[in-house]
């Protein structure tokens, strides 16, 4: 009998240290948390903190107008980054220079005579310009939006395979 209240005194113990350490354990990671967090407050003001609220409304309007922009900006810059690594990979598999993989993974075409003319039509009202003097604005327009395109489809096959996610 004395040996089962020992035994049981001992489970007793062990059980209120397991507790503490992971009272302890929440408390601290709670602290952690709390210190990582950014302040709520965008200013302080003779003492007193002043949120996004608390801005008159025309300078509230330009930094969520900012906020939006970095966001924008960040994420070009991540996918960016994301196609840079995509392109060093495949430089490195396929042992080319970087001149050489991007030339395989973003083929762009040549613009053909019939392609420059086509979008001059299209676009003839807009211009108001005779073709001969927009042709090379025309071809490096039509160059970069294949540019584009091929930078997109990129990062969307990056994106459905799963080797890129932008967090």
């Amino acid at each position: 009998m004395e040996k089962v209240l020992g035994d049981r005194s001992q489970f007793i113990l062990i059980f209120f240290a397991f507790s503490f350490g992971m009272i302890l354990s929440n408390l601290i990671g709670q602290n952690a948390k709390e210190s990582l967090e950014p302040e709520p407050y965008l200013l302080t003001y003779r003492g007193i903190d002043k949120g996004i609220e608390d801005l008159p409304e025309d300078l509230a309007a330009q930094l969520k107008a900012l906020e939006d922009d970095y966001q924008v900006k960040r994420s070009l810059v991540l996918h960016d980054a994301g196609l840079r690594f995509h392109l060093y990979d495949y430089a490195q598999q396929h042992e080319l220079s970087l001149d050489q993989a991007g030339q395989r993974l973003f083929t762009i075409a040549a613009i053909s005579e019939a392609e420059l003319a086509e979008a001059y039509a299209s676009s003839q009202e807009l211009i108001a310009k005779p073709y001969y003097e927009v042709k090379g604005v025309l071809r490096k327009m039509l160059e970069q939006q294949q540019a584009r395109t091929a930078r997109a489809t990129a990062l969307n096959k990056l994106i459905t395979k799963g080797d890129l996610i932008i967090n």
